[in-house]
């Protein structure tokens, strides 16, 4: 009986569907107040039967399933990052940080929770119900948080991979920045839980790189374009895998031009230091290569880079340091 007690508490624990579309319609806290009433009321309720039946709940049954698959979609809702419909109560924001902890270790290990968890974010994500679906949006995020946390690529069937794929790309199709950092968080998430052999089957990393580059004037904040840029990094690091196609060295000439264009245009100090990062990082693991020719043109560029920086105005002195400092690695 106390199963199904603790099923219908987490029911009423995870945000509804919308009655509207999401990317249409400015969010803010006050739209889910009466929803964060709620967990205020009903989680205290939740938490003291967990308490008195945990030995029984937290186990890998099958009969338990449901409510350890309600108990994950509900954790991984309110430790996502979005504010809007988080409760802000400290006694339950500790005991949903603690209860999370648990359940994303079982996650890892318990197949039957896995694949239930990932039947439940298809339904709420597919087609166009993720713009309903704002909750799920936040907590398929978190979810593929603890899968990336895992040492190890765990990525359960390749469909799952196809489905990251796709939920992602439709999010930074979007014109909203929140959620175009989401779709550019659950590629980097996905190079990391899918196997050489998954990305190569489908050419996930070539679409991931594709999104990306596509978005390169579209991402306007810093933990955006950070995230930008790792996902070209990883991918143009992916492509040295694959045996059955010549490696297309103009996706590396590709990035490095728009990388330094970016790099002098940009007027944001914070923006400014993510991309020179994300400079030296393509350089200098691609100079392994040992092309001679490419090299000297990337050389090339970043001597033009430098000049530029010397004569601006609003580059300081420490900008231009550290594109000298890239630029003899390039030329042993």
């Amino acid at each position: 009986m106390f199963i199904e007690d603790g099923e219908k508490l987490l029911e009423s624990c995870i945000l509804p569907e919308s009655h509207v579309d999401i990317t249409e319609n400015p969010l803010d806290t006050i739209s889910f107040k009466e929803f964060k009433e709620c967990l205020q009321q009903v989680c205290p309720n939740l938490f003291d039967l967990i308490s008195a039946h945990e030995g029984e709940l937290l186990t890998n049954e099958l009969e338990t399933l449901k409510f350890r698959t309600l108990l994950a979609e509900f954790l991984f809702e309110q430790c996502g990052e979005c504010n809007f419909f988080r409760t802000e109560e400290i006694n339950l924001r500790k005991n949903i940080g603690n209860l999370e902890a648990k359940i994303a270790k079982m996650v890892k290990t318990d197949s039957d929770l896995l694949r239930d968890l990932i039947r439940v974010y298809k339904e709420k994500l597919t087609g166009i119900r993720w713009k309903r679906n704002l909750g799920a949006i936040y907590g398929f995020l978190r979810f593929c948080d603890i899968l990336h946390e895992s040492s190890k690529e765990i990525l359960p069937e390749l469909d799952f991979g196809m489905f990251i794929l796709s939920i992602a790309t439709q999010l930074l199709e979007t014109t909203d920045p929140s959620f175009k950092y989401c779709g550019l968080k659950l590629f980097k998430n996905l190079m990391k839980i899918s196997s050489h052999e998954q990305l190569q089957s489908r050419n996930i990393f070539e679409v991931i790189y594709s999104q990306c580059k596509d978005n390169i004037d579209k991402v306007t904040t810093a933990e955006g374009t950070e995230l930008l840029w790792i996902c070209i990094g990883c991918t143009i690091g992916k492509c040295d895998i694959i045996e059955e196609k010549q490696y297309d060295w103009n996706i590396i000439d590709d990035s490095l031009e728009k990388l330094i264009y970016k790099l002098k245009m940009e007027s944001n100090p914070a923006i400014k230091k993510i991309l020179r990062r994300a400079l030296v990082d393509i350089l200098v693991k691609e100079h392994s290569t040992g092309n001679n020719m490419r090299c000297y043109r990337w050389v090339k560029s970043l001597l033009d880079l430098i000049v530029f920086q010397l004569l601006s105005v609003t580059d300081v002195p420490e900008e231009t340091k550290e594109t000298i400092q890239v630029t003899p690695t390039l030329c042993k």
